[in-house]
């Protein structure tokens, strides 16, 4: 288990947990759900791989699921159960393991799986495929996961917005026209990971294929309003109608093949066949 990672995590449980208030992830957050009710079974048993404060948990709780959570970080797992306490909603199970050590999960057991945030900080392809190899053996013949990848190209998009000072360089510039990989972390970027790995939708896609996934279909979670966080986050303080007209229709499309290529969260619905 990466510690870097683990003492990341648990330094933000706070900050993760609200994240997904913020106007612009509402978006990611909002398009995730919609996956999940427009893929997953109508009940079942689901892994949450990833699962941080539990954000996603306790909408699969609410939907009727019975939820297993996995995560890095033992505080978030913490803070989960108690949040969960509060709302009279209980989980399977909570296991502190990461991506690549699901040994102790049982092969062909769940019906859905959620893995949204491990790919982020795989560096190794040996390691990603790892994580994949695990979450098809644990996932039911038929099953459906959602695995979630930053995409180099949403990532050019913001950047121009949130971090146009290092554009300068034109090398920086365009190695996110590929697959990126920091070692110690692309603090150069600013968006605080200690260590990440940015892709584009076509090796996402055929990395989830080479394990024997079935891609069903795929999502840029932002949509049309993919790069522009600080516009999206002052519509909604101006002018809230329209923020909600955005949301709503970033949600619908954010399947379209106009759009879905060039947002910052890249989401893959995959079957085990």
């Amino acid at each position: 288990m990466n510690k870097e990672i683990e003492k990341y995590y648990d330094s933000l449980v706070i900050q993760e947990w609200e994240r997904l208030n913020v106007p612009f992830p509402r978006l990611e957050f909002e398009s995730t759900k919609m996956l999940i009710k427009k893929y997953f079974p109508k009940k079942g048993l689901v892994c949450d791989i990833g699962c941080g404060p539990g954000r996603y948990t306790i909408e699969l709780l609410k939907m009727g699921h019975k939820v297993t959570l996995v995560d890095i970080s033992k505080k978030s797992l913490e803070f989960c159960q108690k949040q969960l306490n509060k709302l009279g909603l209980k989980a399977e199970d909570y296991i502190h393991k990461n991506a690549l050590n699901l040994d102790g999960l049982n092969s062909d057991n769940y019906d859905a799986i959620l893995l949204l945030g491990p790919m982020y900080h795989l560096t190794e392809r040996d390691e990603r495929k790892k994580a994949l190899e695990n979450t098809r053996r644990i996932l039911k013949k038929n099953g459906i996961a959602i695995i979630a990848y930053l995409n180099s190209w949403g990532i050019l998009k913001a950047g121009i917005s949130e971090f146009p000072e290092q554009l300068k360089e034109k090398k920086f510039l365009e190695q996110f026209l590929n697959e990126v990989s920091s070692k110690i972390g692309p603090k150069d970027v600013n968006i605080g990971m200690v260590k990440a790995h940015f892709t584009i939708p076509t090796i996402a896609i055929s990395e989830v294929e080479s394990v024997g996934f079935k891609l069903i279909s795929y999502a840029g979670c932002e949509s049309f309003a993919g790069g522009m966080s600080k516009l999206i986050n002052e519509i909604k303080v101006k002018y809230p109608q329209s923020y909600n007209k955005i949301l709503k229709l970033a949600v619908n499309t954010c399947e379209y093949k106009q759009f879905r290529d060039t947002t910052e969260h890249l989401h893959l619905v995959v079957e085990k066949k």
